[in-house]
């Protein structure tokens, strides 16, 4: 799977958090910002894939991204001893 196929994939899945009205109209416009990204496909070297997303999508792209790895590798950090 191409990594702009998983963050689409991850996008469409709904947000991960809940904001408040007051919060959401304190932050800067800098969020608003529009940041694209080429990804080349594994075992290719030819086809790309543009991806274009705000700086705030692609904060919450990492964010799933990293909880989604830490919900399926539970056993990492934890550490055993007797």
């Amino acid at each position: 799977m191409s990594f702009s196929a998983l963050f689409a994939a991850l996008l469409l899945a709904g947000p991960s958090t809940t904001e408040a009205p007051a919060q959401a109209a304190e932050k800067p416009k800098n969020e608003d910002k529009v940041i694209c990204r080429i990804d080349i496909e594994t075992g290719s070297l030819a086809k790309r894939t543009k991806l274009c997303l705000t700086k705030r999508e692609w904060a919450r792209v990492r964010e799933d991204a990293r909880n989604n790895y830490d919900r399926m590798n539970p056993h990492i950090g934890v550490v055993q001893g007797n």
